[in-house]
């Protein structure tokens, strides 16, 4: 079970006992999907997505440091500190980009551009498209992912169900 702020922190919402509640995974992940569809916030999008299994955790933290710092000017102090850190940062051993080559060939010959590096948030070309639609094409969906699925267009019909007075402050 999974606790669930009713009002999300970035809301306002505490850890106050009386503003949790206990949700399996899949109720949780549908939670945040909602949320995210009614108020339209990265943070809820994100938690959707780690939760429903869509992205591992290592990216949700990369996405949430990501949207949370976007806009954000940084001192002169933190650029000159960054910059240090990344001329004094070791560099990538023959053997680990050995590893990282091997990884994005096997990625390109599966079809698979949209975990090659660069591609993420980028629109596709029509022959990135064809490249996913066949790979999903004639592909069986897990029992979870057919439940999520179902899940999620039953949460979609109750929401258009829902009066106004559901909607975000």
């Amino acid at each position: 079970m999974h606790k669930h702020h009713i009002i999300p922190k970035y809301m306002g919402g505490t850890d106050d006992p009386s503003n949790l509640i206990e949700l399996s995974v899949s109720d949780h992940a549908n939670a945040h999907y909602e949320l995210w569809l009614m108020c339209g916030n990265w943070q809820d999008e994100v938690a959707w997505k780690g939760l429903s299994g869509m992205i591992s955790s290592t990216e949700a933290i990369r996405q949430s440091q990501s949207l949370a710092n976007k806009g954000k000017k940084l001192s002169k102090e933190t650029r000159e500190a960054m910059k240090k850190a990344w001329k004094t940062r070791p560099s990538a051993t023959v053997e680990t980009r050995k590893k990282s080559r091997d990884a994005l060939a096997r990625r390109k010959e599966r079809g698979d551009t949209s975990i090659v590096a660069g591609n993420t948030g980028k629109k596709q070309s029509e022959y990135q498209r064809e490249i996913v639609s066949k790979y999903w094409t004639g592909r069986k969906r897990s029992p979870e992912q057919i439940e999520l699925m179902r899940a999620n267009a039953k949460a979609q019909w109750a929401r258009r169900r829902t009066n106004e007075k559901n909607k975000c402050l």
